[in-house]
Parts: C-alpha cells; sequence; structure tokens
C-alpha cells in the first residue's frame, strides 16, 4: 500500500439545536476532514475536532500540521501490511504526544486505519483486537439547558429507554435541573454529571455534597484542567467518583494524575487523545494503574468519528460508559454514510465493512468547505 495523495478540508456544519455547557455555547461545529489516498485509487477517510482548551490545538494549527509534520512522512511512503500500519502509526502517535499534536494526529490515524482496512481486508477495531461485545449502548447526553428544557430532554430519553444519561452541571440551577432529571428518569437510570471545569474547589466539594442527594454516580471534570492539586483535594473529600476530562489531555497528564490518586476515571476522547492508536495508549496506562475509563466524545462528531468511536468500544471491553453517534440528532447534515446514529437505551450494533465502514459524501463536504489544502498527486 502505497499512499500517493493527502487532502483536507476545514469545515463547519450547523447544528439542529444549540448545545450547552460551562465552558462554551455552540450553535455549529467545526472539523477537519482528511482524505489519503494510495496509487490504486481507495481511500481513507478521517476527522478531528480541534479545542485549543484541551490540547492547544486550533483549526489554523491542526491544517498546518497536518502539511508540515505528517504529510512528509506519510505521503510518498509504502506499507506492507496491517501490522507495518500499526507499528508506523504507535510511533507516530508517541511523537505526537510529545508536541502536542493529538487533535492533528486524529484524522491521520483514523484515515490511515481506514485506508490500510479497506486495503488489507481488515476493520478498524481490528487496530485494536477482537471485537469484545455484540452491541453497545450509549449514553444519553442532557445539556447546560434550563429547568424546563431539561425536562423535555429527559422525557425524550425516558421514551427512548436510556439507562445512562449525563447531565451538563455548572451553569443555573443544577439541584433544579437534577431533581427533575431524576424524577423524570426514575431511581433505576445511571446519573452522571459533567461540570467542565466550572467549581473552584472547595466550591466543586460543596456543590458535589449537595448533588449526591440524587444519586450521582461520577462527577466528570470539577475543576480547572490544570489544577491537578485541586482535583486531587475534590477527590479525597466528595465520595463520588471523579473523572478527568480536561485534566487529561496527554500520556504526561495521565501518569501525572495516576501518581498523584487525583481521579478515579479518565474521560478517553479520540480527537482528543490521538485517534484510535493514541487512546489505546490512556486504556493502557489507565489498566497499569487500575483506573477506570470511559469512551467520550466531542459535540458536532460527524459519521467519521462516530465509526471510529463504535470500532473502538467495541474492541475495548472495560470501557465504563460510552458516549457518541448523536451526530445523527444534533447536526442538520452528515458529510459521511451511512448517518449512524443509536436506538433504544443507546443500543447500537457493529459496523459492516472493512476500514471504519463509512463512506465520505463528497457533495455535502463541498458544501460546508471553508478551506481545501492538498499535497501529493
Amino acid at each position: 500500500m502505497r499512499i500517493t495523495r493527502l487532502e483536507a478540508f476545514r469545515i463547519r456544519i450547523p447544528f439542529k439545536r444549540r448545545y450547552i455547557h460551562a465552558e462554551a455555547s455552540r450553535e455549529e461545529g467545526e472539523n477537519i476532514i482528511v482524505r489519503i489516498r494510495s496509487e490504486e485509487g481507495m481511500e481513507g477517510v478521517g476527522e478531528t475536532i480541534p479545542r485549543e482548551y484541551l490540547t492547544g490545538e486550533t483549526s489554523k494549527s491542526v491544517m498546518d500540521s497536518l502539511f508540515t509534520t505528517f504529510t512528509p512522512r506519510i505521503v510518498g511512503a509504502s506499507f506492507a501490511d496491517f501490522e507495518h500500519v500499526r507499528s508506523i502509526l504507535s510511533d507516530m502517535a508517541v511523537r505526537a504526544h510529545e508536541r502536542s499534536l493529538m487533535a492533528a494526529f486524529c484524522a491521520i490515524d483514523l484515515a490511515m486505519i481506514d485506508l490500510a482496512g479497506k486495503y488489507f481486508h481488515k476493520r478498524a477495531s481490528d487496530m485494536v483486537g477482537p471485537r469484545k461485545r455484540r452491541r453497545v449502548y450509549y449514553t444519553g447526553p442532557i445539556s447546560g439547558e434550563g429547568r424546563w428544557s431539561t425536562a423535555k430532554t429527559a422525557l425524550k430519553l425516558k421514551a427512548a429507554r436510556f439507562s445512562q444519561v449525563k447531565v451538563k452541571v455548572g451553569i443555573g440551577n443544577d439541584e433544579a435541573r437534577l431533581a427533575v432529571v431524576r424524577r423524570v428518569m426514575g431511581k433505576r437510570t445511571d446519573i452522571r454529571v459533567d461540570a467542565n471545569c466550572a467549581w473552584r474547589p472547595n466550591e466543586a466539594v460543596d456543590n458535589i455534597e449537595r448533588l449526591k442527594r440524587y444519586g450521582v454516580s461520577s462527577v466528570e471534570q470539577p475543576v480547572t484542567g490544570k489544577d491537578f492539586q485541586g482535583m486531587r483535594f475534590v477527590k479525597e473529600r466528595c465520595g463520588v467518583p471523579i473523572m478527568a476530562d480536561e485534566s487529561v489531555c496527554s500520556l504526561s497528564d495521565a501518569r501525572l494524575l495516576a501518581e498523584m490518586g487525583a481521579c478515579d476515571i479518565f474521560n478517553v476522547r479520540l480527537a482528543k487523545c490521538g485517534g484510535i492508536t493514541g487512546a489505546l495508549k490512556f486504556i493502557e496506562l489507565a489498566r497499569e494503574n487500575s483506573l477506570k475509563c470511559q469512551l467520550g466524545c466531542l459535540v458536532g462528531e460527524t459519521s467519521i468519528l462516530a465509526a471510529a468511536g463504535r470500532h473502538f468500544a467495541f474492541a475495548v471491553r472495560d470501557l465504563i460508559h460510552i458516549e457518541g453517534s448523536y451526530n445523527r440528532f444534533l447536526l442538520k447534515t452528515d458529510i459521511a454514510r451511512p448517518r449512524l446514529g443509536f436506538g433504544l437505551n443507546g443500543s447500537a450494533a457493529p459496523l459492516d465493512g472493512y476500514g471504519l465502514g463509512v463512506t465520505l459524501d463528497v457533495d455535502a463536504v463541498e458544501k460546508y468547505t471553508i478551506e481545501r489544502r492538498s499535497a501529493g498527486s
């Protein structure tokens, strides 16, 4: 397999509704799509969503990194088999983490896995290992809406029989909103909350104490991302499992959190952690330190990242929660087919076909592209 061309598209896709949390309010997504091509004309696609508050990367810096750092490494390069691709990507993931280029590498990683899967007749999940599940069950999301909008969303999730939901907190009257969610969803539903860095350590302990009465199963990122001492302070005092998200944006972050005993769970997101290959390194580190992991997602993912997340979830048995595949419900349109989603209780089956199992909708990409670059022939 010899790669001859790389293209990158910066796109903006409008949402059906605004999505709110303590750090941002979004009405559209800005994503970067990568398409690579082999000399036989086969194509692989990848996606990333840069978040400067996570990895320090912006859309501009990712577009630049794709062509200054990664294109010279892969365009013109030949790969003997699937294992060769796995080895090269593993080495590139380490270097991407060292240089804080995880979002950019995610797009390359997924495109390479997609192309290699098609070329060598492998599923994307084979990059991780054999499938460990028959179905996956996604979490129902509730954004930082007002009380009545929260109730409306909870009623929809209840009707769809979701057994677990995540509620954004740190905005408005969290107690009133959690009371509504618990009342609507019932006693058996797993409810966890995500503060998105909203609180100071002492404030977090007090707020969590008030929210515990609603049976919260974990609290995600109660304090600012780099306040590792604050994370440990909260973990030692609140009596509820603490999940790191904005605090765990590199392997060095993960190692330090583990050494400090500053959290119980890592939120592993492909676009934050360096695609499938990079995310697997976080999973391995968590296992070594007896920490748990959930597979998270970023608001605005298309079916490309959703497909990659699903392959990852089917191959990693010990994920305690799985988020994603919300694109069909949030995006006004998608740029890949099939348009992924989930059924009752957030259930979803494995994807068919080799690679990621999705195909780029070229017309949709052209419609939403605001910047395009290419290299190779």
